[in-house]
């Protein structure tokens, strides 16, 4: 078994990829939201003897497979189930038969200030605003936690949660 939580509740993945490489097992992803339970993808394993970094390279099911995520989670665990027939045998040389290597090949996480669940609650309260910067702009959160961020408005570029944090980008032309 292998889980994700993110560090508080601020934090959400927002879109990743993940590999997973061995032989002969399906790969089930329980969602931490929702509890549900499904099959993302299955493992096989034909005759030949690779490495793991040759499994890597086309992962297509075949010694190893990919799980993207393309909506926000708040974490997950995988379970792996050995399919019957697929247990290892002893005439097995590569090290894929009795391994399990779970590898992400990149990942977005996206953050909000939770304090408060709208920018109109959050602005209202001068000393936990977050967006302090003159051109910064608050956004509320899509996600069902609620939340918002701060970002620079355009034309600007830096920190938003700091005073005079964004400044002119200079290389910002609005016609192309």
């Amino acid at each position: 078994m292998s889980s994700w939580s993110p560090p508080g509740r601020s934090f959400l993945l927002f879109g990743a990829k993940i590999n997973v490489t061995g032989c002969g097992f399906d790969v089930l992803m329980l969602e931490h939201d929702t509890g549900t339970s499904s099959k993302v993808c299955s493992i096989t394993c034909p005759g030949h003897e690779i490495t793991e970094t040759t499994a890597r390279q086309d992962c297509n099911g075949t010694w190893c497979c990919s799980v993207p995520f393309w909506y926000n989670h708040h974490g997950f665990q995988f379970r792996f189930v050995r399919r019957r027939g697929e247990e290892s045998r002893g005439h097995h040389t590569s090290s894929l038969w009795n391994k399990i290597s779970v590898i992400t090949d990149y990942a977005n996480l996206q953050w909000n200030v939770v304090d408060r669940p709208r920018c109109v609650d959050a602005e209202g309260d001068a000393a936990t605003y977050a967006c302090l910067s003159n051109q910064s702009s608050c956004t509320d959160s899509p996600f069902i936690d609620g939340g918002y961020s701060c970002s620079c408005n355009g034309g600007y570029v830096g920190n938003p949660s700091v005073p005079d944090g964004c400044s002119r980008d200079k290389g910002y032309n609005p016609i192309q």
